[in-house]
């Protein structure tokens, strides 16, 4: 038997609604990846004048670096010498004691 026209036009208009039902769909994802990505850029643009403040600051920064290592070889450079006067005086006294003891004392 074959089939009527009236069924024919019922499975055509399931189809298209079935269509029509995918179509609304994939607007409702589009719609919500539009949002997503406005709400994005909305946060770029909050993050921008941060960027723009550590970018101002990046040569400040690099300039305390520098300064903070001149410090460091200024304080490594003294201990060094320290040490070395120190090491000096010591096995200076204990070679010359006696000596230094009898002239300091007699």
């Amino acid at each position: 038997m074959a089939p009527d026209h009236i069924s024919i036009l019922l499975d055509i208009k399931t189809e298209i609604g079935a269509i029509n039902s995918r179509l609304d769909s994939g607007q409702q994802q589009r719609d919500r990846l539009e949002a997503g990505q406005i709400d994005i850029r909305e946060r770029i643009n909050v993050i921008h004048p941060v960027v723009a403040v550590v970018a101002d600051l990046k040569p400040k920064v690099d300039e305390f670096d520098k300064f903070r290592l001149r410090v460091g070889a200024y304080v490594w450079l003294g201990g060094i010498l320290v040490v070395g006067v120190v090491t000096f005086l010591w096995h200076s006294l204990s070679f010359f004691g006696a000596e230094i003891k009898a002239r300091l004392f007699h």
